[in-house]
C-alpha cells in the first residue's frame, strides 16, 4: 500500500511539473526520501524551476516571494551554493530597498514640513524628488495651487503700491506670506514694500501727523516685523507714546528725555525741535523765577533744577540764603557718583554710569535687584563684575560663557563676548590704556529700561568722543570730552586728542542740560523700573 501511495505522489508531482504547478509539486515531493531515484530526479527538476522563479521574483522586486522560494528549496533538500549566493544578493537588495524607502519617507516628511512652514518653492523642488511616492502628485498639486495664489496676491500688492496705498499692499503681502507661504515673489517684494513704508512713515513723522503714522504702522505691522530696516520706526512709535504720556501727566522731565531720544532716532522733524525749544523756554522761565525772591524759599536745590511741577514749598536750609547764592550753589554742584547715573547725549543714546568696584548682573524684576537689571530668562543674581586695580574679573553664579567657553571666574579682556544664560549677550570693552574705566555694551535685546545700551564701569575718568579710544562713542561732531570725579561728584571738560583736559571744568548737574562744544549732555539719577515692552523674566 505504501508503494502505491508513493507512486501516486510521484505521478502527481510529475504532472504538476509538466503543467507549471510548482507549489503543488513541492507539496507532493517534500516529504519523500532521497532513496528513490525517481523522487530525486523530480526534486532536482523542481529545484531548477523554483530557482528560476526566485530569480524572476527578485527581478520584479518581490523580495518576500523570492525568499519564500528559497525556503522551499531548503525544505526540499536542494539548497546548494547557487541558492546561497542568490539569497545573499536578495538580502543586500532587500536592505537597499529598506534604505530607499527610508529616504523616500524622509523626503516626504521634508516636503510636508516645507508645506507646513510655508516654504513653497523649496517644498516644490523636494516634491519633484519623490519618484514613486503615491502621494507626491497630490503634494505637487497643492504646492502649485498655493504658489499660484501667492503670485496673484503679490501682483495685487504691487498694484496697490503703484497707487501709493501702502496699507493695502501690506495686507496683500501678509496674506500671501502667512496663508500661502514664502516664495521667491514674496521675498523679492519685501525690500520694495519696506522702502515704500519707510518713505510714507518718514513723511508722516516729519509732518507731525502722529495719529496717521500710528494707524498706518498698525496696518503695516507684519511688514515691520519682517523688515529690519523698519525697526527704527517701531522704536520711534514707542518713544512717541512715551512722550505723549509724559505730556498728559505734565511730566516735562520725562517728556524732554523722550524727545531727545526721538530726535536722535528721527532727524529733520521740525515739530520735535519746536517742542524741545518750548521746553527749554519753560526751563529758562522757571530758572528766572527761582532766581527771584521766592527762589530762596523754594524746594531743595537738586529738585529745583528739573522741569516739572515743584513740590510744596517749605523753609529749609536754603531759606536764609539769597537767590544769587542759591543759583551759584546749583552751578557748582555736580551729580554725585555714589549712585547710578543716567547720561543722555543728543544723537548718541543713553548710558548708565556706575562707580562701584562690584557690579551685579541679574534678571530685571527679580528679587535680587541687581545693579544691571537685564530683561530675559537669566538668574536673579546671575554674575558679578569685579574691579581689582585696572583689571576686571567676571564671576559667574549662573550659566555664563565668555567667547563661547563656559567660565566660573575669568579675567576680562577688551572685546570679550559674554553670554548669560541662553540669550543675554554683552561685550566687554576697555578701549583706552590711559583709563581704568570699562564699558559693558548690551545687545539690542538686552537693553535696560530707558533704552540704555551701555553700562560704564567708571574709574577716575571716562572719555566721550567719536574716536575708537573713547568709552562712549558719539555719532556726530568732533568734540572730545573727559568726565572725571571731583569731591565725589561728576564734572566734565573738553579734552585734546591725548585725552587730557584742555578747557574749563564744568559740573554736570542732575536734571540740567549742559552744552559742551557741539555735544549736549543731560545727566540724572537712574532708577530702572520695568523695561517697556519687555518681560522681566
Amino acid at each position: 500500500m505504501f508503494a502505491r501511495w508513493k507512486n501516486a505522489r510521484l505521478r502527481a508531482a510529475e504532472r504538476a511539473l509538466d503543467e507549471g504547478r510548482f507549489d503543488f509539486a513541492w507539496e507532493q515531493l517534500r516529504e519523500l526520501s532521497d532513496e528513490d531515484r525517481r523522487a530525486v530526479e523530480l526534486k532536482q527538476r523542481l529545484a531548477r524551476a523554483l530557482l528560476a522563479r526566485v530569480r524572476l521574483d527578485n527581478q520584479a522586486g518581490d523580495r518576500a516571494a523570492a525568499l519564500e522560494g528559497l525556503q522551499q528549496l531548503k525544505e526540499l533538500g536542494q539548497y546548494d551554493d547557487e541558492a546561497r549566493l542568490l539569497e545573499a544578493r536578495i538580502s543586500d537588495e532587500q536592505q537597499r530597498d529598506a534604505h530607499q524607502r527610508q529616504q523616500r519617507q524622509a523626503a516626504r516628511r521634508r516636503v510636508e514640513r516645507d508645506v507646513a512652514a510655508g516654504n513653497l518653492e523649496t517644498g516644490r523642488l523636494n516634491a519633484e524628488r519623490l519618484a514613486g511616492d503615491p502621494g507626491a502628485q497630490e503634494l505637487r498639486h497643492e504646492l502649485d495651487v498655493r504658489l499660484a495664489r501667492a503670485g496673484q496676491l503679490i501682483e495685487q500688492a504691487r498694484a496697490a503700491l503703484q497707487a501709493d496705498d501702502v496699507a493695502t499692499a501690506c495686507r496683500f503681502w501678509d496674506e500671501a506670506n502667512r496663508r500661502h507661504g514664502r516664495s521667491q515673489a514674496v521675498d523679492q517684494m519685501l525690500p520694495e514694500l519696506g522702502r515704500a513704508c519707510q518713505r510714507v512713515f518718514e513723511q508722516h513723522l516729519r509732518a507731525g501727523e502722529l495719529a496717521a503714522l500710528t494707524a498706518l504702522m498698525e496696518a503695516c505691522r507684519p511688514a515691520i516685523s519682517a523688515s529690519a530696516s523698519l525697526g527704527v520706526f517701531q522704536h520711534a512709535a514707542e518713544l512717541i507714546g512715551q512722550a505723549a504720556g509724559c505730556l498728559a501727566r505734565e511730566d516735562y522731565d520725562g517728556l524732554h528725555e523722550a524727545l531727545l531720544r526721538l530726535r536722535a532716532t528721527c532727524r529733520g522733524a521740525e515739530w520735535i525741535e519746536t517742542a524741545l525749544s518750548e521746553l527749554e523756554q519753560m526751563a529758562r522761565l522757571r530758572a528766572s523765577l527761582l532766581a527771584g525772591p521766592l527762589g530762596a524759599l523754594a524746594e531743595p536745590v537738586e529738585k529745583s533744577t528739573q522741569i516739572g511741577k515743584p513740590a510744596a514749598a517749605g523753609i529749609g536750609d536754603n531759606a536764609a540764603r539769597p537767590a544769587g547764592a542759591l543759583a551759584e550753589t546749583v552751578v557748582s554742584r555736580g551729580a554725585p557718583l555714589n549712585r547710578p547715573l543716567l547720561l543722555l547725549i543728543d544723537g548718541t543714546g543713553s548710558s548708565v554710569i556706575l562707580s562701584r568696584e562690584v557690579v551685579q548682573l541679574g534678571r530685571a524684576g527679580g528679587a535680587a535687584r541687581p545693579d544691571v537689571p537685564i530683561p530675559g530668562d537669566i538668574w536673579s543674581h546671575h554674575a558679578d563684575v569685579l574691579r581689582e586695580g585696572d583689571d576686571y574679573f567676571l564671576v559667574a553664579h549662573g550659566p555664563v560663557t565668555v567667547n563661547q567657553r563656559p567660565v566660573q571666574r575669568v579675567l576680562l579682556r577688551h572685546g570679550d563676548r559674554i553670554r548669560l544664560g541662553a540669550a543675554a549677550k554683552l561685550t566687554f570693552s576697555q578701549p583706552s590704556a590711559a583709563s581704568g574705566t570699562a564699558v559693558l555694551k548690551l545687545s539690542s535685546r538686552c537693553r535696560l529700561p530707558q533704552d540704555v545700551s551701555e553700562v560704564v564701569l567708571f574709574k577716575d575718568t571716562c572719555l566721550i568722543g567719536p574716536q575708537a579710544t573713547c568709552h562712549i562713542r558719539t555719532r556726530e561732531g568732533d568734540t572730545r570730552l573727559v568726565l572725571f570725579e571731583r569731591d565725589g561728584r561728576l564734572v566734565v571738560r573738553r579734552a585734546g586728542r591725548d585725552g587730557r583736559g584742555t578747557g574749563p571744568v564744568e559740573p554736570l548737574v542732575a536734571g540740567a542740560v549742559r552744552d559742551v562744544g557741539d555735544l549736549r549732555l543731560t545727566i540724572k539719577d537712574y532708577e530702572p523700573g520695568p523695561a517697556p515692552g519687555r518681560a522681566g523674566g
